[in-house]
């Protein structure tokens, strides 16, 4: 098993919002690293897991130029490197709509964007020998990568260093744990956003092999199988903040009623959210529970029954911020957006999801594949993981809860 107090790195998905974690990890990891508690279990879903494995890739880097190198990644990435636009395509899916829901036999539309780029995207970023030297010589001793199987169950997808054993199925979670030598194919499917984006098939010689989706629909942050990889601390990131709102009341006019575009934020909220504030709730109650009561952190088969975990979070401090980016980056990019064929794209999605939608926002920052848009949202994650750093409780501690 990993060295005692060995921490883990647990990312959250959100596409677009890749970007914002991998600004965070551009000032967590260094920050960890100067104190020698670099991250050596990293476990991610979705967006969190391109930013894992990309870690976990150059974890032989010292951590400021490994994480320059994935932010750099992220600073390059546009439109056109994830989804294929073209007229023939846009019409292809239509048609394909069309014919499925006319019910002609044969025709089954798998999603509404064709994903080649993507995947080229992430083979001219994967080095296979690289991640898997990293990972037998122990510079990380595992990475996970969470996917959505064909049966409704998560999977994660573990490469790991010969000590740290496989962990047995989670039936309580629906969480298969499965050895992998992690490729580019595992990446993408835990990157494949159902119905936009096409399920992957992960090929395999044992009851694993098919078709995945995105990890983030079951498992966006992916905590607890960091824990039993052995982790026994935790930096955890995501685009979302780890409170629900403090109002009891609705923060929106009354008059205005709800519409798709709010309807679908709604929706991401649950998915992506509310399960991971409701396990970081969990966690912390059983710190405090471990903290009052010392002797509930008792040996049985061999683990802790309840162990007090120390963690950081670092995300947004309030709801809401990533999604008026974007709705203010779209306005300020309006005025030359009939001009650029990709902009027009991002105003027509807008549009689609209604102006005066109060969460259309929340939506765009998903799909903003933009270059300048990725920047800004790297420096929003790097001030806010510096604003969490500044919140530790005393200079030169672990700045961990």
């Amino acid at each position: 098993m990993p060295e005692h107090n060995t921490v883990g790195l647990v990312v959250a998905g959100a596409a677009a919002r890749g970007a914002y974690k991998a600004g965070a990890l551009s000032v967590l990891i260094p920050e960890l690293a100067r104190q020698s508690k670099r991250p050596t279990v990293m476990v991610g879903s979705s967006a969190g897991g391109i930013n894992a494995f990309l870690l976990a890739q150059y974890s032989h880097l010292e951590a400021q130029e490994a994480v320059e190198k994935v932010v750099a990644v992220w600073s390059q990435i546009e439109l056109s490197s994830v989804i294929k636009l073209s007229l023939p395509t846009a019409l292809g899916t239509g048609v394909g709509y069309l014919a499925e829901s006319l019910g002609i036999p044969g025709v089954r539309l798998k999603s509404l964007f064709d994903t080649a780029p993507l995947r080229a995207t992430v083979k001219q970023y994967f080095d296979a020998d690289r991640l898997h030297r990293n990972i037998q010589e122990g510079r990380v001793c595992a990475l996970a990568l969470a996917a959505t199987a064909a049966n409704r169950r998560t999977t994660m997808f573990v490469e790991a260093t010969a000590d740290v054993p496989l962990p047995p199925t989670d039936e309580a979670r629906a969480i298969d744990y499965v050895a992998a030598r992690i490729e580019p194919a595992h990446v993408l499917a835990s990157a494949a956003i159902p119905v936009l984006f096409p399920p992957v098939f992960v090929e395999r010689s044992d009851k694993f092999r098919g078709w995945y989706r995105d990890g983030l629909v079951r498992l966006n942050a992916p905590i607890k199988p960091a824990l039993t990889l052995g982790a026994e601390r935790l930096a955890l990131v995501a685009s979302d903040p780890v409170t629900y709102s403090t109002s009891a009341t609705p923060d929106q006019d009354v008059k205005t009623e709800p519409d798709m575009g709010d309807a679908g934020s709604q929706l991401l909220q649950a998915v992506l959210a509310d399960r991971m504030i409701e396990d970081i709730h969990r966690l912390r109650k059983v710190n405090r529970l471990v903290e009052d009561n010392p002797s509930l952190a008792i040996r049985k088969d061999g683990g802790d029954l309840y162990q007090s975990i120390n963690h950081i979070f670092a995300g947004p401090s309030e709801p809401g911020r990533l999604g008026q980016a974007a709705d203010d980056f779209l306005a300020k990019n309006s005025q030359w957006g009939l001009m650029a064929p990709v902009m027009t794209a991002f105003m027509l999605l807008g549009i689609l999801l209604g102006r005066n939608s109060m969460s259309r926002g929340e939506l765009l920052s998903w799909l903003l594949f933009d270059p300048d848009f990725m920047k800004e949202l790297i420096k929003k994650g790097k001030a806010d993981a510096h604003r969490r750093l500044a919140e530790a409780p005393q200079a030169g501690a672990f700045p961990f809860d």
